[in-house]
């Protein structure tokens, strides 16, 4: 948010699009692994906790190579704070950043929770079912954040 608020009138559609291009090639390749990893049935070796640092990481650097956070606070989140900074003061600034990451975080968590308890109940063939369709999911997602980046340089 910081660095969006000094960086707003810094940040280029070129910039943008080479760090989202950057992140749609992760993407397509985070889909390609999540399939790979349906062929392989789960073992408990698979829940260690060097697996879930590397799925953590791996979230960390999807999420700084999204061009979209920094769109967001860009184009959205710095005029709103502004504004919020001029007519309701400090206070209604905080309010703002505070309920929109409490909102960000608890969506994750919410998601991440319910992945976490499916293991419970998804096994086998609905397991392999999940992944592959996921990995299908973020390979597309990937084609089109990619599609999306190549309009930004193409543009820039």
């Amino acid at each position: 948010i910081i660095a969006a608020i000094v960086a707003a009138d810094q940040v280029s559609s070129t910039a943008l699009g080479m760090v989202g291009f950057v992140g749609a090639v992760f993407v397509v390749w985070l889909g390609i692994e999540q399939m790979r990893s349906a062929a392989r049935p789960p073992t408990v070796a698979a829940m260690s906790s060097a697996l879930v640092r590397q799925s953590v990481m791996r979230g960390v650097i999807a999420n700084v190579l999204s061009p979209h956070p920094y769109v967001f606070w860009v184009t959205v989140g710095v005029p709103v704070l502004a504004r919020l900074n001029g007519s309701g003061g400090v206070r209604a600034t905080v309010l703002f950043i505070a309920t929109f990451s409490a909102l960000l975080v608890g969506t994750k968590l919410a998601v991440a929770g319910f992945v976490d308890t499916s293991r419970q109940w998804m096994s086998g063939r609905a397991y392999r079912i999940t992944l592959q369709v996921t990995g299908v999911a973020l390979v597309a997602l990937g084609v089109a954040l990619g599609v999306d980046s190549v309009a930004r340089l193409i543009d820039g």
